[in-house]
């Protein structure tokens, strides 16, 4: 795999605040739980776990110039990152940290329910 880019959570927020460009998009790829019970304003979830069904985004997503990756610490947004450039894609990054680091700087989420993923404990 080639070097990730990789995007700082602190960058990622000042992308955020006002208008975040409609050709970018923030792609949480937790699972469908961790995403409901929290998330960044605006952002969409396809779960890594779903990605061997990517053919129902390809086309979705190929619309984005830029598609900003994350997850709870940064590891499933790298083999998200991985998958994605194997299929062509070379606008991504991943997030340093992931929401790990978004929560840690107080940066303003969605939150819903509190869940327990089963597939994560």
């Amino acid at each position: 795999m080639k070097d990730a880019n990789i995007i700082s959570a602190q960058d990622l927020h000042e992308l955020t605040i006002g208008r975040f460009p409609e050709t970018s998009i923030i792609l949480d790829i937790r699972t469908p739980a961790e995403h409901r019970s929290e998330k960044i304003k605006g952002s969409i979830n396809i779960s890594l776990d779903s990605f061997d069904d990517m053919k129902s985004h390809i086309d979705e997503l190929k619309k984005y110039k830029k598609i900003y990756l994350i997850c709870a610490t940064q590891s499933r947004a790298l083999k998200a990152y991985e998958l994605l450039h194997a299929r062509g894609y070379n606008n991504l990054f991943a997030v340093l940290g992931g929401m790990s680091s978004w929560k840690q700087l107080k940066y303003p989420l969605i939150e819903g329910k509190k869940i327990i993923s089963l597939t994560r404990q």
